[in-house]
């Protein structure tokens, strides 16, 4: 179903922290949810350890993580799994089967100072179930479109706490610098009254 590729263990000692011709950025596992590195290597190696646009990454230390690369292409550092498929699999079926397996292998390896991820032990024995692709295209559109809606919950949420955050202090600086302070009309006069959408009062 997949075809896993490890990634090389590049001499950090020659990397650069900033880009330079004949260079090409590191992937390292923090890095991966990021469009860009902060290394750079100048070390040959071979294409499988290539990454491109859209490659699915799995961060084998810490905290297990998936993600799809969105920055240029780039070279596959050690302890960074890659992640291919053949035309029958969907790779964004297989994100999402990392998302929820992923936590699960988490809670169960030993507690360490940083936990880590074997191929071998943890990830070929797992069983991932494949519908046709059709029904995978259906799946994984139906769950990319409540994700979104989540996202856009999310965002909201976030908007709504920074507008109670913002009205709050308006209100404790208003009353704080006002000695003549009207209860009758300090309703009308409270700031960031009409900042408030009218469905909310």
């Amino acid at each position: 179903v997949c075809n896993t590729v490890s990634g090389k263990a590049f001499d950090s000692g020659r990397f650069l922290d900033k880009q330079k011709d004949g260079y090409t950025p590191v992937v390292r596992i923090r890095d991966i949810h990021s469009t860009d590195t902060e290394s750079y290597t100048n070390e040959e190696f071979q294409s499988k350890y290539k990454i491109e646009t859209g490659d699915l990454l799995v961060g084998m230390d810490g905290n297990f993580e998936a993600a799809f690369w969105k920055g240029e292409d780039a070279a596959l550092n050690q302890r960074v799994l890659k992640v291919e498929t053949t035309d029958e699999v969907k790779i964004e079926w297989v994100k999402f089967w990392f998302d929820i397996v992923l936590p699960v292998i988490h809670q169960q390896v030993p507690k360490a100072t940083v936990k880590h991820l074997s191929v071998q032990k943890h990830l070929d024995p797992s069983i991932i179930p494949i519908p046709s692709l059709s029904e995978q295209e259906q799946i994984v559109e139906a769950l990319e479109e409540r994700l979104q809606r989540v996202n856009r919950l999310e965002t909201g949420l976030r908007s709504v706490r920074q507008l109670s955050r913002e009205y709050e202090e308006s209100i404790m600086s208003y009353l704080f610098s006002n000695t003549d302070f009207d209860s009758k009309n300090s309703a009308k006069n409270l700031p960031g009254k009409n900042d408030i959408p009218e469905d909310w009062e």
